[in-house]
């Protein structure tokens, strides 16, 4: 009988201790049932959720640190001006620029823009290539008097620095001057092949006076 009592002590203290150590660490379950899942509860002060603490803060103060840095980028913008530097003016063609040429011309050439107003301050302010220039200007002259449909253009005046070149006349004819000069451009002397030109017809219709900036390839 004393056997027995002392067999159920021991068996009543295993227990309790097995209880007791179970409660004083950290509980690791695994259910085989559910292939392998694992869960695990850990206190307050276990090393895993310090550092998971901080590594969560440090990633919270470089959220903040991103959107401040691209909200400075935003206001930098925004506190730009109206007039940005990709908004370059539009280059035009003054009443005071037109004037050096002859009437009608300075008017209808007055107040041109854009690729039309470049051009026509880079001749005007372009140096002159005396040889180039005058061979050039005579080249013109030839091919336009001696064209089939000289009759219906007056070639007023050729003018040419030393990449560019003008000229202006008048038309009696439907676009007799547009022919002559399209013909030009094939001759193997005529190097250029930018060229950009505006007109004006006279109320009557019987005379146009047209106006040719001519460049060579840049």
């Amino acid at each position: 009988m004393k056997h027995y009592q002392l067999l159920i002590v021991v068996s009543i203290g295993f227990v309790a201790g097995y209880l007791v150590r179970g409660l004083n660490v950290p509980i690791e379950a695994q259910n085989t049932e559910n292939k392998g899942y694992v869960a695990t509860i850990i206190d307050n002060e276990s090393p895993e959720l310090v550092k998971y603490s901080e590594t969560n803060t440090l990633t919270n103060k470089i959220d903040v640190s991103k959107r401040e840095v691209k909200n400075n980028i935003v206001d930098s913008f925004s506190s730009k001006p109206e007039h940005s530097l990709l908004e370059v003016p539009e280059s035009v063609i003054t009443n005071t620029d037109a004037s050096v040429l002859p009437y009608p011309y300075s008017e209808f050439v007055s107040d041109q823009t854009g690729y039309f107003a470049d051009n026509f301050h880079k001749l005007q302010s372009e140096e002159i290539n005396l040889d180039w220039a005058s061979e050039l200007e005579q080249k013109v002259w030839d091919y336009f008097s001696s064209h089939e449909l000289a009759s219906s253009v007056n070639l007023s005046a050729v003018k040419c620095a030393s990449t560019m070149c003008e000229f202006m006349g008048t038309d009696t004819s439907s676009k007799a001057w547009s022919i002559i000069y399209h013909d030009m451009e094939d001759e193997d002397w005529y190097i250029f092949n930018n060229s950009v030109f505006t007109t004006k017809t006279e109320s009557n219709n019987e005379i146009e006076y047209f106006y040719v900036l001519s460049a060579e390839p840049s």
